[in-house]
């Protein structure tokens, strides 16, 4: 059986870590837990599942504890979660990773994610959204983050290059659920990484998915200007870079007609942004969420 590692980077994060740990622990062989400066019983409970714990001063920047945990790590695959996240059901994982590793072409995987917001007032948590994120991928030398806020994994090949890993979708059966877009607590989360990104941005210039990331802040913050603003930068500059993403468009283009709706757009422009939409998210798996969007902005008016 292949080696598994699960890396966390925590900071007090008593109300979540243990329902984590507790989701993946039969499935993995070691669990590495980065602190960055926890002082609550965060360490307490990594403890508690046999962690091996790194303490480190917060850096500002997620990709660099991401890594620091990556390099920390003996297993053939990682498994990366956030606190806040948790399998509904781990049982077997491990198995499935032993058969995927069979297949050098496989690099990564994508598990179901729901964002739920259990702060309903009921046993029925809200959920917020779906989707498929990059949670498990081979331990590779050359697997590393970029991004300070919002960061993403990259293969670093020869000559400075970089693509985003090769991917299969996991099992529906090893879905994760989120529970850190509590409504409550998502404004204080956007304001700390749009001062996260100017910062970057102040010191390193603007990197190639800065754009991206300030139109989901500003989003987030309903500043509807900035938000079509960084939406539309994040476009055009992916498609000059040649960027490829595993969120793809669907997001931004989302974020820019949602922004152009609350700032009054006219119909003529909002159907242009509409158009392009269609026709460059129509190979993403949100393809579909795309044309049932589109298909409610025809239905309330805002498009020809």
């Amino acid at each position: 059986m292949v080696r598994i590692s699960a890396c966390y980077i925590v900071k007090n994060e008593e109300q979540n870590l243990s329902k984590s740990l507790a989701s993946v622990a039969d499935a993995v062989d070691e669990i590495i837990v980065v602190d960055t400066g926890s002082t609550d019983r965060t360490m307490e409970i990594a403890k508690s599942y046999g962690a091996r714990i790194f303490e480190q001063n917060w850096q500002e920047n997620f990709a660099f504890h991401r890594n620091y945990a990556l390099e920390q790590a003996a297993g053939e695959w990682i498994i990366f979660l956030d606190a806040d996240e948790y399998f509904v059901n781990a049982e077997g994982l491990d198995a499935y990773l032993n058969r995927a590793d069979a297949f050098p072409t496989c690099e990564g995987m994508l598990l179901p994610l729901i964002n739920i917001n259990p702060d309903t007032g009921t046993e029925q948590a809200e959920i917020i959204d779906r989707a498929l994120s990059l949670r498990v991928w081979r331990n590779k030398k050359n697997f590393r983050f970029m991004g300070c806020v919002h960061e993403m994994l990259y293969v670093f090949e020869e000559e400075n290059t970089i693509r985003p890993l090769k991917t299969i979708t996991a099992h529906d059966k090893f879905t994760l659920h989120h529970t850190g877009y509590r409504r409550n607590i998502m404004q204080e989360k956007h304001k700390r990484y749009l001062a996260m990104l100017h910062q970057e941005i102040e010191k390193h210039g603007e990197q190639p998915l800065s754009a991206r990331y300030l139109a989901d802040c500003y989003f987030g913050l309903e500043d509807y200007e900035q938000a079509a603003y960084y939406a539309s930068r994040a476009i055009h500059r992916e498609q000059e870079l040649g960027i490829t993403t595993v969120a793809g468009f669907y997001k931004l283009y989302r974020y820019w007609l949602e922004s152009g709706r609350k700032l009054n757009y006219s119909k003529d422009e909002m159907t242009k942004i509409a158009q392009k939409a269609l026709i460059e998210t129509s190979k993403e798996a949100a393809s579909q969420k795309m044309q049932e969007f589109i298909a409610c902005l025809l239905n309330e008016g805002v498009l020809d």
